[in-house]
């Protein structure tokens, strides 16, 4: 479900009993800087690459037609992409929660297994920063 105060842009995809097959981040490093560790985020399922970022109260979610690499954005931006929260490849989804959090659109992978990956901001922000793996007692680990 949206929250009422969140545009969302894209298709919202089924992902209950679903299996996680990847999950890749993108950064920004701008002159020289690295500006946020997940600004965009793509995860893989049942073949399907699907991209997803938060842009001021808008989230993005849609299907992605390539594997994601990192690109060269000109003589200031690099945008690097890194696999991560590789323990959680093969096991079955349960939920794809969207909530909102410092302002700030975000996104829950819930996995059966009871861990969750979230990206969200963790500042008052127009777009993700960051993104974790919390275990089911609330723990969390930066990816």
């Amino acid at each position: 479900m949206v929250p009422s105060e969140l545009e969302f842009v894209g298709v919202l995809p089924e992902v209950e009993g679903r299996v996680l097959e990847g999950l890749r981040i993108e950064g920004m490093i701008q002159n020289g800087v690295q500006e946020g560790r997940c600004h965009i985020a793509y995860w893989r399922m049942e073949g399907q690459w699907w991209r997803s970022f938060a842009e001021g109260y808008a989230l993005h979610i849609r299907q992605w037609g390539e594997e994601p690499v990192s690109w060269d954005g000109g003589p200031k931006y690099l945008y690097p992409v890194t696999e991560v929260a590789q323990e959680c490849y093969g096991l079955p989804l349960r939920q794809l929660e969207i909530f909102i959090f410092n302002d700030c659109p975000a996104l829950r992978l819930m996995l059966e297994d009871g861990r969750a990956i979230e990206c969200l901001s963790n500042e008052q922000g127009f777009s993700w920063n960051r993104a974790v793996l919390r275990s089911p007692d609330g723990s969390t680990t930066s990816l």
